[in-house]
């Protein structure tokens, strides 16, 4: 995986939980009052941030008592450059391992994007 990695092991997401994971997210900033919006204050990277550690928190609760699992779920906070933004323009969104492969998420609306050829080679921040 490339990027910068903060665990030891991970778990590879099952694509089936995405939906169910972006439903917690979503219920979890409406509780909060956060509209699920971009805003200065809480722009893509918040977003993609909180994403990930809910999911996280999700993981650690189901596997809290197993001492074999991995440490965390493979997600991973990316930022690239979308087509036809300027160069100075970034975005940030969340890649999981699956099953199936990396799969790429808006945590603003829990769809699946697909990254155009440009997008994947101008990726210039992963976090794991």
């Amino acid at each position: 995986m490339l990027g910068v990695r903060g665990d030891e092991s991970y778990a590879r997401v099952r694509s089936s939980a995405i939906p169910s994971l972006h439903e917690e997210f979503a219920a979890a900033t409406h509780r909060a009052g956060m509209p699920a919006r971009w805003d200065r204050k809480f722009d893509c990277n918040r977003f993609a941030g909180l994403w990930i550690g809910l999911a996280q928190v999700r993981y650690a609760v189901e596997q809290w008592h197993s001492s074999t699992a991995p440490q965390a779920l493979a997600l991973a906070e990316v930022w690239y450059r979308p087509d036809g933004a300027p160069a100075n323009v970034g975005h940030a969104i969340v890649a999981a391992a699956t099953e199936v492969g990396l799969l790429y998420v808006e945590p603003q609306t829990g769809s699946l994007v697909t990254l155009s050829a440009a997008e994947r080679a101008s990726i210039y921040f992963v976090r794991w």
